[in-house]
């Protein structure tokens, strides 16, 4: 609750200009005039599962109206990576992809070193899951885009309630400002 409230006041902006989260739904609405007709946000954190089925409802339930608006899809990477990350990189040019990016996450852990290296990954054992994360979220972002695929990046600080709440707060003020200028 005290993400949420912090955005409420972050967020109240009426420009453009100053307020993320106009920007984002306006970034959405210029996409879906151009062609791109799905939106598919994604993560390299695996804690989002839930997160990600609440963005759908959010915005699949009132976009699905009058036979207009954005579809929206969500997927964890790396899981769906090889699949529907194939899909999005050279697959039909309809979509864009929203990718939210955590700097910190609230545990971590380092890859050990294996005397025997039977696995063959001791060159990351000086490495954490989260930096592999964030090179996996970069190498993939810049993929997609050399695919042609428009790439919204979120980044937000640190993967806590604070920071969800925000986030969550931060989706609803774009959903809301969308309906303002989208429906009638």
């Amino acid at each position: 609750m005290n993400g949420a409230k912090k955005a409420a006041i972050e967020l109240q902006a009426n420009d453009i200009f100053s307020n993320p989260a106009y920007q984002y739904a306006v970034t959405r609405q210029l996409l879906l005039s151009q062609g791109y007709e799905v939106e598919v946000l994604t993560s390299f954190e695996p804690a989002l599962k839930n997160l990600l089925e609440w963005w759908k409802q959010l915005f699949g339930k009132s976009e699905g109206k009058g036979h207009d608006g954005i579809f929206p899809a969500a997927v964890s990477f790396s899981t769906d990576l090889h699949s529907i990350g194939q899909y999005i990189q050279d697959g039909k040019r309809f979509l864009f992809e929203t990718l939210l990016h955590f700097h910190e996450v609230g545990e971590d852990c380092e890859v050990p070193y294996e005397v025997q290296n039977k696995d063959q990954l001791n060159y990351l054992s000086d490495k954490t899951l989260n930096t592999i994360n964030d090179i996996a979220t970069q190498g993939t972002a810049m993929a997609h885009v050399e695919g042609g695929v428009p790439v919204i990046s979120i980044e937000v600080e640190r993967l806590d309630e604070s920071h969800l709440g925000y986030l969550m707060y931060f989706f609803m003020k774009a959903f809301c400002n969308e309906c303002l200028y989208t429906r009638s």
